[in-house]
């Protein structure tokens, strides 16, 4: 029966692995639930591990960033785990905190990490994000070569927003691929086209959130304003902060304005910060507690109100958010993406 089982846990890994590799994220993230039940329910503890990692790992692509998601990497990532679980944990975290805001937890989460396509590509990614496209494109170059799996072609996606970023958006003949929302991606960066970048959308949102907000940033930049405003909602909804703060800033030559409302219960008292900015770092509840000489209880305390004073919905945010230098008082203040709140003004109508 144990042989029955090892046999079933490896030929359900590399299923796992293939749907997600294939943009199937949705029936990868079912079966990984599954098998992981499975091996709970017979004590197959590292097997377990595995397959709950890849459930982490997909539940990120489909729904975002969430507290319970990091947490739940966090506390996997602290017990012994399979090399292959190591990978997705890795991977999850680190692409978490950077799509969150957390730059400098995303690096510590990443450096050093086990040798793996998928983290090079969530490392190139992570240097997008934080601005660095020569350090993005250092990182997803080698990646593309001839290789045909998933981070080869989102790599190729990388490089794309590089080179849009510097005002060269397209590609110069876009490899084929047999991953239906790439294709339809690849197609939309060599035409340009809103409507094709709208229907790109569309084909990555059973696959990759960010993915889909971002083909919906692109459509903002040739002109399609209701993508943008779409873009936002969705980027919100998903806890990716800096796609937020793009879809934000891409709005506001259109004349809509997002004010920032006044951050609830006043400053963060001293351990609040202190408690915060551990959290920025990417330690767990229990590090934190030990480092601190408090109970989990108490860190968690300290947590939650911190994220009420900041208004914050997530404790990556808040984290993000207390370490941030005070703005200036004065009209001209500007808070940046993931501080700003839904109060929109369009000139000519009123404020809703």
């Amino acid at each position: 029966a144990g042989g029955d089982l090892a046999g079933e846990c490896a030929a359900g890994a590399a299923l796992v692995a293939g749907l997600a590799d294939s943009c199937r994220t949705r029936a990868a993230r079912e079966l990984a639930g599954e098998l992981a039940d499975r091996c709970a329910a017979e004590q197959a503890y590292s097997a377990e591990v595995g397959f709950r990692a890849a459930a982490l790992w997909t539940d990120l692509h489909l729904h975002g960033v969430t507290d319970e998601l990091i947490r739940a990497a966090t506390g996997l990532s602290d017990r012994a785990a399979p090399a292959d679980a190591r990978v997705w944990l890795v991977a999850t975290l680190g692409l978490a905190q950077a799509d969150a805001g957390a730059i400098p937890a995303a690096w510590s989460a990443l450096q050093p990490g086990p040798a793996s396509r998928t983290l090079r590509w969530v490392q190139a990614e992570t240097a997008w994000l934080d601005g660095g496209r020569d350090r993005a494109r250092g990182l997803a170059g080698p990646l593309t070569g001839d290789a045909a799996d998933l981070p080869a072609e989102l790599a190729t996606l990388t490089l794309a927003w590089c080179s849009a970023d510097e005002g060269q958006p397209g590609l110069v003949e876009p490899p084929r691929s047999d991953r239906a929302p790439v294709q339809a991606t690849l197609a939309a960066w060599a035409a340009g086209d809103a409507t094709a970048f709208r229907q790109a959308a569309d084909g990555w949102a059973a696959a990759m959130v960010r993915e889909q907000v971002r083909c919906l940033l692109a459509a903002g930049m040739v002109g399609d304003v209701a993508a943008l405003l779409e873009a936002e909602r969705l980027a919100e909804s998903a806890g990716l902060a800096v796609l937020l703060g793009r879809a934000r800033r891409a709005l506001r030559p259109h004349g809509i304005v997002r004010r920032s409302s006044p951050q609830p219960g006043g400053g963060l008292s001293p351990r609040e910060r202190e408690v915060l900015a551990l959290v920025g770092r990417g330690l767990s509840t229990r590090r934190i507690a030990e480092l601190l000489g408090i109970t989990r209880h108490t860190t968690e305390t300290y947590v939650k109100s911190g994220m009420s004073r900041l208004g914050a919905r997530t404790r990556t945010e808040a984290a993000v958010l207390a370490a941030r230098p005070e703005p200036e008082p004065g009209p001209e203040a500007e808070p940046g993406p993931e501080a700003e709140r839904s109060e929109v003004v369009v000139p000519g109508r009123a404020e809703v």
